[in-house]
């Protein structure tokens, strides 16, 4: 199965927002990434990051709160899907995660 980036969808409408939708974006990119996009120590900063229980600014947490996303369950889904060998890959124009 796969799903699509847009199928995880992200409100934003602030500048915040929008940089905290980002900040998490790339961070799946570099864990998720089939590829060389990504060095092993990006993979290793987007999996600390993901996994700090940090509330402050720029934290998974504070960037998943203030796009209106419960951070464990995305935290959870991360986590398996890096489990179970899930990448990210390019089709059409468009990333997805299988």
């Amino acid at each position: 199965m796969k799903l699509k980036a847009a199928d995880i969808y992200i409100d934003a409408k602030t500048p915040e927002q929008r940089l905290c939708r980002a900040t998490i974006c790339r961070a799946l990119l570099d864990l998720l990434s089939c590829n060389e996009q990504a060095t092993d120590a990006q993979k290793d900063d987007a999996l600390r990051w993901l996994k700090s229980s940090d509330d402050s600014i720029g934290s998974f947490n504070y960037c998943c709160e203030q796009v209106d996303l419960d951070p464990e369950p995305m935290r959870d889904w991360v986590l398996r899907a890096l489990k179970h060998g899930a990448v990210v890959t390019h089709g059409r124009g468009r990333e997805y995660i299988q």
